[in-house]
């Protein structure tokens, strides 16, 4: 598809609520959360579940579930893969929120009904298309179209899990749960809010491995790096710290100061990438914003993670909001804080893809993008990569990088033999 047939990135779904978070939960679906909060605005809180396909010209969404929680909103999630179940932890408030999302097969008749199970007899009703299909406030939803088995179809049962409290801020009004990461390997999770404190939760069970006090301020971001050994932190002190995950101890503060005379800079954004497909070997990038200009430029840094001191710089024009890399570390998306616009990038040289310019009407939220792999190749036009983002728009939206241009071990050969016979006729013409 040309890249100009949609300038602001395709729009895969528009909610009636506005959106905080984001994950993937495979290569073709995805699971967007937020909502109006505690205030009586009638503006729902929740999360959906929306299954991607490829239409031929660009990348479609279906949303097949719906789920309310209640007059909390989800702020921040992360979803994983935890035997043959789906989780989703998600904070609300104060508090992290374990659910299992489970897939399952459901008959149904010829009129499209679903016909009772076993254990429970669901109602379906219809809706338009971008909205679900549901049967219950216990969060079993159904795909619209029928399973190639038959007249089966793709289900997921959302199940509330075991919950505790992560954040417990003295100081105003305000405690809430700021991030939630989990390791690599799912065997624990990391939160961070208020309070200024890291928190590090054995899964399953929640149970407590380590109170951090990280940040004399609240909590912005962390991530864990893909070995689990090293944990990053940024506050609204203006520090990025690193920790060992082992014993709780600070292994590095990273320093960075902009060529930007007379501007100061905060830490605003952290992930942890992968450097050629392996897990031990891996780099930092970080996002900074000017503090007190809107004219200087937001910066992406990539780190050492030995000697924890700047390998590469970037600028992008105004404040920056949002950063994703990719699973396999090759490429990096920010989002703008102030125009709405999502800009690609080379992981390993910080060399600037695609540009998309006013992706939503205000600043960007969250990225994700999808894995790496067949399922996304089907679903985005067999594209390099594809980044989601979203926004308090309401507006979910798609940007693919396109598939570089190669030549396969076939054609290659062809072309070799073809040269090899070209010469040697023209040389027999020659006499040679």
């Amino acid at each position: 598809m040309p890249e100009d047939e949609n300038p602001t990135g395709e729009l895969l779904a528009k909610v009636s609520f506005p959106l905080y978070t984001i994950k993937a939960l495979s290569g073709q679906h995805i699971l967007v959360a937020g909502g109006g909060g505690s205030a009586k605005t009638g503006v729902a809180n929740g999360f959906q579940i929306f299954e991607l396909t490829y239409s031929g010209r660009q990348t479609e969404a279906e949303e097949v579930a719906w789920h309310e929680t209640g007059d909390r909103a989800i702020m921040n999630c992360t979803t994983f893969t935890h035997g043959r179940r789906e989780m989703l932890a998600a904070g609300l408030d104060d508090d992290l929120q374990m659910y299992q999302i489970s897939r399952k097969l459901v008959d149904e008749d010829n009129q499209g009904h679903v016909l009772p199970d076993e254990e429970k007899f669901a109602q379906t009703r219809k809706r338009r298309k971008s909205e679900s299909l549901s049967n219950s406030q216990e969060g079993r939803f159904f795909r619209k179209r029928r399973h190639p088995s038959g007249n089966m179809r793709i289900g997921f049962d959302i199940t509330k899990q075991e919950s505790v409290r992560t954040d417990f801020n003295s100081k105003g009004d305000d405690s809430f749960q700021k991030v939630v990461r989990v390791s690599l390997d799912r065997t624990f999770l990391v939160t961070g809010g208020c309070d200024g404190h890291l928190r590090i939760w054995k899964f399953p069970g929640l149970t407590k491995l380590r109170d951090l006090k990280a940040h004399a301020k609240e909590i912005d971001d962390v991530d864990i790096s893909p070995s689990g050994t090293r944990i990053v932190s940024i506050g609204k002190d203006n520090k990025c710290n690193v920790w060992n995950t082992k014993d709780g101890k600070k292994a590095a503060q990273l320093d960075f100061d902009p060529p930007q005379d007379g501007c100061k800079y905060m830490f605003k954004k952290c992930r942890f990438g992968i450097v050629e497909g392996d897990k031990n070997n891996f780099c930092l990038f970080t996002l900074h914003n000017p503090i007190s200009s809107s004219r200087k430029p937001g910066y992406i840094v990539k780190w050492n993670t030995t000697t924890y001191v700047p390998e590469k710089t970037a600028t992008v024009t105004g404040s920056l909001s949002a950063l994703a890399v990719s699973d396999d570390g090759r490429f990096l998306a920010v989002g703008s804080m102030e125009s709405g616009s999502v800009t690609i990038f080379i992981s390993y040289s910080l060399r600037p893809l695609k540009t998309v310019d006013s992706a939503h009407h205000t600043f960007v939220t969250g990225l994700e993008f999808l894995p790496s792999g067949e399922a996304a190749r089907a679903v985005t036009g067999n594209s390099d990569a594809s980044v989601v983002s979203i926004s308090v728009d309401n507006q979910v939206k798609i940007h693919h990088v396109a598939q570089r241009g190669t030549i396969s071990v076939l054609a290659a050969s062809l072309i070799v033999i073809v040269v090899m016979v070209a010469t040697f006729i023209g040389c027999s013409m020659l006499g040679l």
